[in-house]
C-alpha cells in the first residue's frame, strides 16, 4: 500500500517510525493526550490490524508534526509535500464512509499542523470535520459518562473523552485566531458539569473531576468577599487547559453578546476578569510540584484577558468614557509587561521548551508585542523588551509559524 511505502521511506531517510513516535510522546502528546500508548504500540506491531490503513495514516500525521518540530526539512522531503500527501490520504479514507478513532485523531493532528503553520482556513475546516466525525462516533456524549459501559475499558473511555476534549479546545483556539471568535462552532463548549480527564492511570477507577471544580465562576464573585488567590491545579495539564477553555468561552460570549447597559456590561467584565485572575494560580505549580506542563492553560488564560481588555477599550473609546479607556489601557499594559517578565524569567536563549510547550501558548507573546508597540510608554525598558519579544518570536517561527503572524 502506498502509505506503508511512504512510512518505510521516512523510516529509512529520517528515523525509525518507532523513534519518531517515541519523540512525539514526550513532546506534542503532552499538549494533546489523545492516544492510549499501550493500545497504540500494540497496533504499531500488528500489521494485520483490520483498521491498518487508518492507523498508518495516523502514523503519517505523527511524522508530519515531528517534521514540523525539526529546524529543517528532512532529506529529500520538502516542507509541505508530506502535508499534501497526508491530506490526500485522509480525504480518501473519509470518502470511504468508515469513521474510526484513528481517522479522527489524524484529523486533529492535521488541524494542529495547519494552525501552527498559519493555514487558518484549512485548520478551521479540518477541526470542524473532526467535530462531525466525533459526533458520528458518539464521543460528545462521553464527557457526561463517569464510568465505562459494556465491554469498554477505563483506558478506552479516557482516550475517547480526551479526543473529544482536544476537538473542543482546538476548535476554539483556531477560531480565536482565524475570525476573532466570530464563526459558528461545530462542538459544544465545555459545560460546568462535564467530566475532565483524570490526572493519571492510577486515578481511572475514581469519579473524574468536573469542569467547574476548583475554579471561581463569574457569578460567584463578590467584590468585597472573594479571595482571588488559590493553590495550583490538582488536575492534569490537559484537564486544566479545558477549564481555561471554559473561562475563555465565557469571555467570547461576553464580547459577542455584551449587555446593552454600560454598567451591566462593565460589571460582567469585572467578574470575568476576577475569574481569570483567580485561575492564575492553577497554572503555576510550586517549584518541584508540577506534573507535566501548564503552559497550555496559562496561554489560553492570557489570550482571553487580552481579548477581554481590547473589547472593553474599543467600547470605552466609542462611548468616550475616559476613565474606562484609562482602565483598559492600564490593564493591557500590565498584561503585556507581566507576559514579558514571566517569559524572560524562564528564558535561556531559546523559546521556552519549544518542542514540549503547548502550541497555543505561544500566541500570547504576539499579543503582548502588539500591545507593547501600540500602548506601552517608551521608557528605558521599552527597547530592550521589544527586542526580547522579536527575538523570541523569530526563534519560534521555525516550528510554529503562527507565532510570527
Amino acid at each position: 500500500m502506498q502509505i506503508e511505502r511512504l512510512l518505510d521511506s521516512i523510516s529509512r531517510k529520517r528515523a525509525p517510525i518507532a523513534d519518531i513516535c517515541a519523540h512525539y510522546f514526550i513532546t506534542f502528546h503532552h499538549a494533546l493526550p489523545i492516544i492510549d500508548k499501550e493500545l497504540f504500540y500494540r497496533h504499531l506491531e500488528d500489521p494485520f490490524n483490520p483498521t491498518r490503513p487508518h492507523f498508518s495514516t495516523f502514523l503519517l500525521s505523527i511524522c508530519l508534526l515531528e517534521e514540523t518540530l525539526s529546524q529543517a526539512p528532512g532529506p529529500k522531503q520538502p516542507r509541505g509535500q508530506l502535508y499534501q500527501t497526508l491530506k490526500a490520504f485522509h480525504g480518501l479514507l473519509q470518502s470511504s464512509g468508515k469513521a474510526t478513532i484513528e481517522l479522527l485523531q489524524t484529523g486533529i493532528l492535521v488541524a494542529t499542523y495547519e494552525h501552527c503553520q498559519a493555514l487558518h482556513q484549512e485548520a478551521w475546516v479540518s477541526i470542524g470535520t473532526c467535530a462531525r466525525i466525533g459526533h458520528l462516533l458518539g464521543l460528545h456524549t462521553l464527557v457526561r459518562e463517569a464510568k465505562p459501559k459494556n465491554d469498554e475499558t477505563w483506558a478506552e473511555l479516557e482516550t475517547k473523552r480526551c479526543t473529544w476534549w482536544a476537538i473542543v479546545v482546538l476548535e476554539r483556539v483556531v477560531n480565536a485566531v482565524y475570525e476573532n471568535n466570530r464563526l459558528p462552532l461545530a462542538s459544544d463548549p465545555p459545560n460546568p458539569e462535564d467530566f475532565l480527564p483524570q490526572r493519571s492511570l492510577e486515578d481511572l477507577h475514581l469519579d473524574p473531576p468536573r469542569v467547574a471544580d476548583d475554579i471561581l465562576l463569574p457569578q460567584q464573585f463578590k467584590q468585597e468577599e472573594t479571595e482571588l488567590n488559590r493553590d495550583s491545579s490538582r488536575f492534569s495539564p490537559f484537564a486544566t487547559t479545558i477549564q481555561a477553555a471554559y473561562l475563555s468561552q465565557l469571555v467570547t460570549q461576553h464580547v459577542l453578546n455584551s449587555p446593552e447597559d454600560p454598567d451591566a456590561r462593565k460589571m460582567e467584565a469585572a467578574k470575568l476578569e476576577a475569574a481569570l485572575q483567580h485561575f492564575t494560580g492553577a497554572c503555576i505549580p510550586p517549584p518541584g510540584k508540577a506534573i507535566g506542563r501548564y503552559c497550555g492553560p496559562y496561554g489560553i488564560r492570557i489570550n482571553a484577558l487580552f481579548y477581554l481588555h481590547h473589547h472593553e477599550l474599543d467600547l470605552a473609546t466609542a462611548e468616550g468614557d475616559k476613565d474606562a479607556i484609562t482602565r483598559a489601557i492600564t490593564a493591557l499594559q500590565s498584561l503585556s509587561r507581566m507576559t514579558v517578565f514571566a517569559t524572560k524569567s524562564a528564558y535561556t536563549g531559546n523559546p521556552i521548551d519549544p518542542e514540549g510547550i503547548a502550541f497555543w501558548a505561544h500566541r500570547h507573546l504576539y499579543l503582548a508585542a502588539m500591545v507593547h508597540i501600540k500602548l506601552c510608554p517608551r521608557d528605558e525598558e521599552w527597547n530592550s523588551d521589544l527586542w526580547f519579544l522579536k527575538d523570541y518570536l523569530t526563534k519560534t517561527v521555525g516550528s510554529y509559524e503562527i507565532s510570527s503572524k
